[in-house]
């Protein structure tokens, strides 16, 4: 095979060899020291930021725990750490599943709903299934005001239990 009929892959492959044999022979030991010092200062500002980052997140949810009701929640410390890790495991294992089921329950509803509307044979079933998904969207929107009081006080919860857990 000559040189001038050599593909990506071959010349890839030779380069590679190349630096794998610069680098058994220790030619390349300035380099990878050079590389590790920056890899090294990148981590610092990463560590940073992040922490600057973890910072502001705390001082948000630490906002949103602010309820009268839920500050005297965790309060013994003896048992506030489990009991805040109980509150975070199942708010994170049952609350995708809740939401899901949940999700399917409305659809077979709408579902039902739509066979049970006396119209013509020629609109689609999906499409009158979307407008009442469209409808029961805007009648949840329109009606805020009785499930968001709700929504942030479970949501403080969620937080201060966060925030008693990643203390300890």
């Amino acid at each position: 095979m000559s040189q001038s009929t050599w593909g990506f892959s071959q010349w890839l492959l030779l380069i590679l060899a190349a630096v794998v044999v610069a680098a058994y022979f220790g030619a390349l030991g300035n380099v990878v020291d050079t590389l590790e010092d920056k890899v090294e200062v990148v981590e610092q500002k990463i560590s940073q930021k992040l922490e600057k980052g973890q910072a502001g997140v705390r001082a948000k949810l630490d906002r949103v725990s602010k309820n009268p009701k839920i500050e005297e929640r965790f309060i013994d410390t003896e048992t506030a750490w489990v009991d805040a890790l109980v509150v975070l495991s199942l708010f994170i294992f049952i609350t995708p599943i809740a939401i899901i089921m949940a999700m399917i329950l409305v659809l077979f509803v709408l579902s039902a709903v739509a066979h049970m509307l006396p119209l013509p044979d020629t609109i689609p079933h999906r499409a009158v299934v979307v407008v009442l998904a469209v409808g029961l969207a805007v009648g949840i929107y329109a009606f805020n005001t009785a499930w968001v009081p709700y929504m942030q006080y479970y949501a403080a919860w969620v937080a201060r239990a966060y925030l008693v857990v990643t203390a300890g």
